[in-house]
């Protein structure tokens, strides 16, 4: 199994496999029915990524989000997924309907040696509420094999704002 994590200051993301498999298989971006189609090299295009079977997503250096690859992609659940999600670019309409929808950027990075009190995100969530800024969530089962940091989840599905 590979993993990979990601977090808004990483230029490049680092993928961890086991020593026998091939690092960084190309993926044609399509939602549900990815599938590895070997490693490419010198292909610079948007069209593909490198992936890992799992995703993790770091903000101020604590896991908002973990689940399965695609999984991830397709439904993602923390505000701060969906916001870098929504900021690819994507170079065809196919890519666009599976991007979530815009994100709005707002306040900015708190600084790693003064994290701020409650949910760490909460200073640029844009759905946060004043339980977000006393309490820390805990990193809750969302789905099958998939998990994030928010306690207003619940909520944001049942209002359909989440998948």
């Amino acid at each position: 199994m590979s993993s990979l994590l990601a977090r808004e200051s990483d230029v490049k993301t680092c993928a961890r496999r086991p020593p026998d498999e091939t690092v960084g298989k190309i993926v044609p971006e399509h939602g549900p029915r990815w599938r590895p189609s070997g490693p490419r090299r010198g292909s610079r295009s948007n069209h593909h990524r490198v992936v890992a079977d799992e995703t993790a997503i770091l903000y101020l250096g604590r896991v908002v989000e973990q689940a399965p690859t695609t999984e991830l992609f397709v439904r993602p659940q923390h505000p701060y997924t969906r916001m870098l999600l929504s900021a690819i670019p994507v170079v065809s309409e196919e890519e666009a309907r599976l991007k979530p929808a815009h994100t709005a950027v707002v306040g900015e990075i708190p600084s790693a040696s003064r994290v701020p009190s409650g949910c760490t995100f909460h200073t640029r969530c844009p759905f946060v509420i004043s339980a977000c800024t006393q309490t820390e969530p805990e990193l809750i089962e969302v789905g099958p094999a998939h998990a994030a940091r928010c306690i207003r989840i619940p909520e944001l599905r049942a209002a359909g704002v989440l998948p």
